[in-house]
């Protein structure tokens, strides 16, 4: 797919854009393309001037598209969606778009990423500050000393709410010396067990049959939920 990325090398129209973008020079203006070419522009200005993109769709649907279509030329694109707002008590409540929302945001502060797509009303709206979400990262290491029941309060303080067992993001259970959690930002839980005090190891694990998927010396967790502000810095709070 590199090839993509230097198909337009040398069109004057391409060349006097990448001028503007490395010159600042903007607004530029792009008219008359069709998704898939909007798709490959983005593509191709980014592998050329080795920068980030911010692109503003019209709703999720096209951006989900362009996400697919920037995603199938080897360009890691994240979609921010909007989050849904709900005024009624709900007990059983959905909270899938925050959780995306914060595994987007993420992958953004661990520059997991090259074109970050989003319509106005999900960029409009309020969320916890970076720095303040960055300041929020557990990190758990295997061979740290690190208390269970201070890790289940750090979770908890953190929008994870406990359950018999995990089922999805944003939730923990404890049996034993055992710790399953599941982050906004992974594609299974987590496991940790403990001897004492002492993580003993870190595993990603299938969810059905507990098979260890992968390992991991040293894990960050980022918080479940926008609203944790009013605690203590997660790293520090260990130390």
């Amino acid at each position: 797919m590199k090839f993509l990325s230097t198909l337009l090398d040398g069109v004057t129209e391409y060349e006097t854009l990448v001028s503007a973008v490395e010159r600042h020079n903007t607004p530029a203006a792009v008219t008359g393309v069709s998704g898939i070419h909007k798709a490959h522009l983005i593509h191709s200005l980014c592998a050329r001037t080795g920068r980030k993109a911010l692109v503003l769709a019209s709703d999720e649907g096209e951006g989900q598209r362009l996400c697919n279509d920037l995603s199938s030329m080897g360009t890691a694109a994240l979609v921010y969606p909007a989050r849904d707002f709900n005024f009624r008590a709900a007990e059983g409540q959905s909270r899938e778009y925050e959780h995306q929302r914060l595994q987007v945001m993420a992958g953004m502060l661990d520059g997991d990423y090259q074109v970050v797509i989003s319509c106005i009303d999900a960029a409009l709206q309020y969320t916890i500050p970076p720095d303040e979400l960055r300041s929020k990262r557990l990190t758990l290491r295997a061979g740290q000393e690190a208390p269970l029941e201070k890790i289940e309060a750090l979770l908890s303080a953190s929008g994870y709410e406990r359950y018999q067992q995990v089922e999805g993001p944003g939730q923990f259970a404890v049996r034993g010396g055992i710790l399953d959690f599941f982050t906004p930002d992974a594609s299974a839980p987590i496991r940790v067990e403990f001897w004492g005090d002492e993580i003993e190891s870190i595993d990603e694990i299938d969810q059905v049959t507990g098979e260890v998927l992968n390992s991991y010396e040293a894990l960050p967790i980022w918080p479940a939920s926008h609203y944790v502000t009013a605690r203590p810095k997660m790293d520090k709070a260990l130390g």
